[in-house]
Order: C-alpha cells, then structure tokens, then sequence
C-alpha cells in the first residue's frame, strides 16, 4: 500500500511566484512534482533559493552604493 508524506516550508509571494514559472517553465504541471524533484536532484532547491536571496542583497547594497 503506498503512503503519501507532506512537507511544508514558508516561502514569501515573490517566491512562490518564481517557483510556480520555474515549474511552468519546465514543463511541470504542478509545483508539488517540480518541488519533489528538484529537492531530489542534488538538493538544488536550496541552492537555487540562496543564490536568489544572495543576488537580491547584492542589487540593494549596489544601489545603496550608486545612490549614496
């Protein structure tokens, strides 16, 4: 008999929205199984957030640069 597992995390709307064209974009029909399989694939989840959440800071500390 097979079982279902759910897991849940917090992500704001920008992500969410990220997440949902990136899975659109890849040819997913839900989010659920582009989520399942990207946390599979080498926990590129993760890395994909951080790098977002890194790329972020860094346009806001250069405009705070560039503006003074």
């Amino acid at each position: 008999m097979s079982s279902n597992h759910i897991i849940r995390f917090r992500v704001n709307k920008e992500q969410l929205e990220k997440i949902k064209l990136e899975a659109m974009n890849n040819g997913y029909l839900n989010t659920s199984a582009y989520i399942r399989d990207l946390a599979l694939n080498k926990n590129a989840i993760c890395l994909e957030f951080k790098i977002g959440e890194l790329s972020k800071e860094i346009k806001e500390l250069k405009e705070e640069l560039l503006n003074g």
